[in-house]
């Protein structure tokens, strides 16, 4: 457990990273204005025009929420790339581009097929062409003018804007840069707070659960290494075949355990971020593992150093022969 959550805390950690990267990265435009009906009237500016409709993505029996993006080109104010940092232009006739996020949690990617479904109930097929690392979450992005066909809307239609200036002040909802980035912000740190969390009760635990195992495995020599020692032992030879031993199974175990907890961290994480339908990477590196070694064998040697000290209480409390025959 205690390898699990530290693993699964640092991956929280970086994943909101991630996702303040993707949600930045590439998005220039200053407000973004939405509207509840599509319109086609545009005022002078620069400025990305798109439809958005709420619906789910139909994979493998299951609905996922989405959203069908459908955009102009305009990478003044949208500049979407894939997961290698090419940039992208408008998906081909038939195609889209869906989000790095879905891409992981569902296992979607180029060349397969995307059935999305409106709210009213309108199928609309379309085969991956990339996958988007900086789009919008939870969107499936098409060209803006083919997806108001496919809608029978007007060619001109939109229901949202990205632009530099406020052109639509008085659009149902206008959310400017400062309001937006402030939003993802506030998400990052709860993530992060979340993770420094998972990795505290990840630590206490560990610590306290194998404080305990390794204080009991001592405990249950007691008898054997006072019995060595009356018969002159010495204590560096009572270490080594009563004591030591337990640092290789250890060490051992933790090697054992380190790969198949980075899996259980990461099935974790993935099943989170579908039942909370977010974007949720998964990331570990070596360090996060040397940093659990370094702190399990820390705890090895200071329950050693607690146990001498109570040995040595013991024998200096009452002698030794009358300690073991009253274990």
């Amino acid at each position: 457990m205690f390898t699990v959550m530290l693993v699964f805390g640092w991956s929280l950690t970086q994943s909101s990273e991630t996702v303040y990267t993707t949600q930045t990265a590439g998005h220039h435009y200053q407000f973004e204005a939405s509207f509840t009906a599509p319109r086609s009237e545009r005022e002078t500016g620069d400025a990305l025009y798109y439809l958005g409709f709420e619906g789910t993505v139909l994979h493998d029996g299951d609905e996922i929420e989405q959203t069908v993006f459908g955009m102009d080109e305009n990478d003044a104010m949208l500049a979407l790339s894939d997961t290698d940092g090419a940039e992208l232009g408008l998906p081909d006739a038939g195609n889209c581009y869906v989000s790095v996020g879905f891409s992981e949690l569902y296992g979607v990617g180029a060349g397969q097929a995307v059935t999305f479904r409106t709210a009213d109930g309108t199928q609309l097929t379309w085969t991956v062409e990339a996958v988007a690392y900086n789009a919008k979450t939870k969107t499936v992005i098409v060209p803006r003018e083919r997806l108001a066909a496919e809608l029978l809307l007007d060619a001109q239609s939109y229901n949202g804007v990205l632009s530099a200036q406020n052109l639509y002040p008085d659009a149902d909802k206008v959310t400017d840069r400062a309001a937006r980035e402030d939003a993802l912000a506030r998400d990052k740190v709860s993530n992060a707070a979340s993770a420094l969390i998972c990795q505290s009760i990840g630590l206490v635990a560990g610590i306290v659960l194998t404080f305990l195992a390794l204080f009991i495995a001592f405990q249950d020599g007691v008898k054997d290494m006072l019995i060595m020692d009356n018969l002159g032992y010495r204590r560096r030879e009572i270490k080594r075949l009563l004591i030591n031993v337990f640092l290789p199974i250890l060490i051992i175990g933790f090697i054992v355990t380190a790969f198949p907890s980075v899996l259980i961290a990461k099935a974790v994480q993935i099943s989170l971020a579908r039942q909370m339908g977010d974007y949720m990477p998964f990331a570990t590196n070596i360090w996060v593992l040397l940093v659990g070694f370094v702190a399990i064998i820390a705890v090895y040697w200071l329950t050693q150093l607690f146990f001498a000290l109570g040995v040595k209480h013991i024998t200096k409390k009452k002698g030794i022969l009358e300690y073991t025959n009253s274990l």
